[in-house]
């Protein structure tokens, strides 16, 4: 009775997403440490109407941070490095701005150093160009003037989550994408969650992104971004219940 008093409550508060026509959104609700609900409504392909279910696969955008912060939280409690380390102990090829950027300013976006969207943007990029992670590291390299001293303010910096993913690379000797998957995912059963390292990669399940044209119809939104850290994992509702759970039952991390 209670899922399905859930089930009633749910499918009333997204029932203007429950379209063939239109994409949607996927659900879940957890409780005492398991899942008592999830759906889907709407469309994840509306050229192959296929409609999201709680497999349905997402680029779940800059959710992905925080899988990177637990990727750095436990190579400090491992003892491989330090939040106050400077990030050119990793990564030399880092320009040297004259006061330490260290791990903890990347964590907490008090480097100075300029987003890449930013940056490519007045570069004359657009977005739905290919953006590899290995030209975003090579502009994180190139710069040689800082947006302010690290540490004395905060702003919102994606390469400084991108820089943490390298760190992870380097510290362990395995890709972002394979330390991610072994030390992460594997564990806690998100077999469905990937970060998407190349942009041609198939990724079963996959919920495509639209927006609005003018005229009221979709427009496919196109994503060729490979920003391993700040962004670029694919997962499912029911893989990041599994993550929420895991900040109770502490099986990871």
């Amino acid at each position: 009775a209670s899922t399905d008093r859930l089930r009633r409550q749910a499918d009333s508060l997204f029932s203007s997403y429950a379209r063939s026509d239109a994409p949607g959104l996927a659900v879940a609700v957890v409780r005492d440490g398991r899942v008592v609900l999830s759906r889907g409504y709407g469309m994840a392909d509306l050229e192959h109407r296929i409609p999201i279910t709680p497999s349905t696969v997402f680029d779940v955008a800059s959710v992905s941070k925080q899988f990177a912060g637990l990727a750095i939280a436990m190579l400090v409690d491992e003892g491989k490095l330090s939040l106050d380390d400077d990030v050119r102990r990793f990564i030399p090829e880092m320009a040297d701005f004259g006061r330490p950027i260290t791990i903890r300013h990347l964590v907490h976006h008090t480097s100075g150093l300029r987003d890449f969207w930013g940056t490519l943007g007045v570069a004359g990029w657009r977005y739905d160009d290919v953006i590899s992670f290995d030209q975003i590291l090579t502009m994180a390299f190139h710069q040689r003037t800082l947006n302010f001293v690290p540490g004395a303010e905060y702003t919102y910096s994606n390469t400084g989550y991108n820089l943490l993913a390298e760190v992870v690379k380097r510290v362990s000797g395995q890709s972002f994408r394979a330390w991610t998957d072994q030390r992460l995912f594997q564990p806690l059963g998100m077999t469905r969650t990937v970060f998407r390292d190349d942009h041609t990669l198939v990724v079963p399940d996959r919920a495509f992104g639209y927006q609005r044209a003018p005229d009221g119809s979709w427009r496919h939104v196109t994503n060729n971004l490979t920003a391993l850290g700040s962004s670029s994992m694919m997962s499912s509702v029911e893989d990041l219940a599994r993550w929420v759970i895991n900040f109770d039952s502490m099986r990871v991390g």
